[in-house]
C-alpha cells in the first residue's frame, strides 16, 4: 500500500508520560507519530491569566516516538499531555510471560 511498516512501541515507566507543570493551555508543536529526541520540545504551556508571561516548553525526557497527545486545550496542572512511546520488537513483546 506504499505505507512506511509499523513501529511497535511502549510506554512502561513514569518518564514516558509527561504531566502539565501548572494549569494553562497546551499547544501541541509535534505531529502524532514524530520521532522524538531527548530535551525535544513536544509542545507549550500558555498562561491565561497571565498573558505576561511567556509560555513553558514541555520537553521529552527521552528519545522515542510521540504515541498520544491531548488536543490544544486548557489543562490542569498534573494532567498528562503527551506520551512518548519507545520502540520495541516483536520479539521482545512475545518473550514476557
Amino acid at each position: 500500500m506504499g505505507l512506511a511498516p509499523s513501529i511497535l512501541t511502549q510506554a512502561l515507566e513514569a518518564r514516558n508520560y509527561l504531566l502539565a507543570p501548572e494549569s494553562g493551555i497546551f499547544e501541541v508543536c509535534l505531529d502524532l507519530g514524530a520521532k522524538v529526541s531527548v530535551d525535544q520540545t513536544v509542545g507549550r504551556l500558555h498562561f491565561l491569566e497571565r498573558p505576561d508571561r511567556q509560555p513553558i516548553e514541555i520537553l521529552s525526557p527521552k528519545d522515542g516516538y510521540l504515541i498520544c497527545m491531548r488536543s490544544p486545550c486548557k489543562t490542569q496542572q498534573g494532567d498528562c499531555v503527551a506520551v512518548i512511546g519507545e520502540a520495541v520488537s516483536i520479539e521482545s513483546i512475545m518473550d514476557k510471560p
